[in-house]
């Protein structure tokens, strides 16, 4: 495809300097994916300049968003496209074949256990996982192996931290616990494809300091500073104590659940937090691993949540995950064995026609889980940094996600314009109220004041800011 544009434009434009060419190609790439036109047929008009001829695609591409009156900001980086990064999804159990663990987790439990599972895999020994990835340098072809390489890690920071959400957003109160970092499933519009610098997935093995640095912060005065806590444990030079609701989860940089039957963090932290019920746990999942879960005696602030999406969208663009009807049947075993439930409706894809298939999907769940019992619903619609949207096209050339009217908004993120978000998010929150959702239980991720107010939509106040 790419080659074919070059013939033209040459053949057609051969005076367009190189940042001029870069600008048409990818309106033309773009183009010519969404509407399946072949390339000699997309301009029937003459052009007489380069702004003529850059306005004129621009619409073309941008309908809905050239008619606006705003300043937009259209990201229109250089084409390049390699197949060989090109994902060929291919579910197969997960077994790891290296088997990296470091020095300081030799002999923790995690790693004893781990070499009994994979009896198979090779067993290294690292100092340490960030001297590793210095040593061993990594391009973006290596994620697609990824799920080869386990390490086994002494985490020293990011214990919890307050949710980072990007700036001029309403925060909702979240916080995480960064238990792990990778995921074995292949989202295409997943961000850790970006942030990836290694290949492989990590696991704490020292989850026990993960919870007494929570047992410290749950039963301390505010503004107390114990000696011998270690400097990772403080915000703003103190350590904060659990005072109010408190919501938190560990499904930022990895799946909650999807490995449980390989770390049972799940052992661990159901059981710690049963004793805490003025802190909300959120396991936060696309999987259908709930086993220990149900090995475990359930209480009411363990929420276990499920990201959904209609099945189209599962099936095209969440590879490796459990479908949307194993994902809402482990939902509703869940709520009868007495957790909490949440669900994520994040990211929204936006497409024509995307109304029915989200209103059935609120059906399907709404069909088996009591709205009662839901603790909340979030919504968020598709966004992702700007450099994220050449490894998606490259990873993932036949999802259709990226042919959306996509534009750099407030927080320099691609994200649809804000009259599409402020239309889903009404509609959104009138399906799920219709199904029976209190509308208190509705928040937004990742959003501005402004788009808050116009859905109609407000913070739970009871949750710790």
């Amino acid at each position: 495809m790419t080659k074919n544009i070059d013939n033209y434009l040459a053949e057609n434009f051969p005076l367009l300097g190189i940042n001029k060419k870069r600008e048409i190609k990818r309106l033309l790439f773009e183009i010519e994916k969404r509407d399946k036109l072949k390339i000699e047929n997309i301009i029937d008009e003459k052009i007489n300049s380069f702004e003529q001829l850059k306005t004129l695609l621009l619409k073309k591409r941008y309908p809905l968003t050239s008619k606006s009156h705003k300043k937009v900001n259209f990201y229109l980086p250089a084409l390049e496209i390699s197949k060989e990064l090109q994902l060929r999804p291919k579910k197969i159990k997960y077994s790891p074949k290296n088997i990296y663990i470091e020095k300081k987790s030799l002999r923790s439990e995690l790693a004893e256990r781990i070499e009994k599972l994979f009896p198979s895999a090779k067993i290294l020994t690292i100092e340490n996982i960030r001297n590793y990835s210095k040593e061993h340098k990594y391009i973006l072809k290596d994620y697609s192996q990824r799920q080869k390489n386990l390490f086994i890690i002494n985490e020293n920071y990011d214990f919890f931290k307050k949710c980072p959400c990007t700036k001029s957003v309403i925060r909702c109160g979240y916080h995480v616990l960064n238990l792990g970092f990778g995921c074995p499933f292949e989202c295409s519009y997943c961000f850790i494809q970006e942030y990836q610098n290694f290949s492989g997935i990590a696991l704490p093995s020292n989850i026990d300091d993960f919870l007494n640095i929570l047992a410290v912060k749950m039963t301390l005065p505010p503004a107390y500073t114990p000696r011998g806590v270690s400097d990772a444990t403080q915000a703003g030079g103190r350590v904060e104590s659990f005072k109010g609701l408190w919501r938190m989860g560990s499904g930022e940089f990895s799946d909650s659940l999807a490995l449980d039957n390989v770390s049972e963090y799940s052992k661990k932290i159901v059981p710690f937090f049963s004793k805490y019920p003025n802190a909300y746990f959120e396991f936060k999942t696309k999987s259908s691993e709930i086993k220990n879960l149900l090995n475990l005696k359930p209480a009411k602030n363990i929420i276990v949540s499920w990201s959904v999406n209609p099945k189209n969208i599962v099936t095209e663009n969440e590879f490796y995950s459990a479908n949307l009807e194993e994902r809402i049947s482990s939902a509703k075993v869940c709520s009868d064995a007495g957790y909490g439930i949440g669900f994520h409706f994040d990211p929204i894809i936006y497409y024509e026609g995307w109304e029915k298939d989200y209103r059935e999907t609120i059906k399907d769940i709404f069909s088996k889980i009591n709205p009662a019992k839901i603790h909340w619903i979030s919504l968020g619609t598709l966004r992702f940094n700007p450099e994220l949207k050449k490894i998606i096209e490259n990873r993932f050339p036949l999802s259709e996600i990226l042919n959306a009217e996509l534009i750099i908004d407030f927080d320099g993120k691609l994200r649809y314009p804000d009259y599409i978000r402020r239309d889903i998010y009404l509609k959104m929150t009138k399906f799920l109220v219709e199904a029976g959702l209190e509308k208190e239980k509705i928040y937004l991720c990742m959003e501005n004041s402004v788009i808050w107010r116009n859905a109609g939509l407000k913070l739970n106040k009871n949750w710790r800011q």
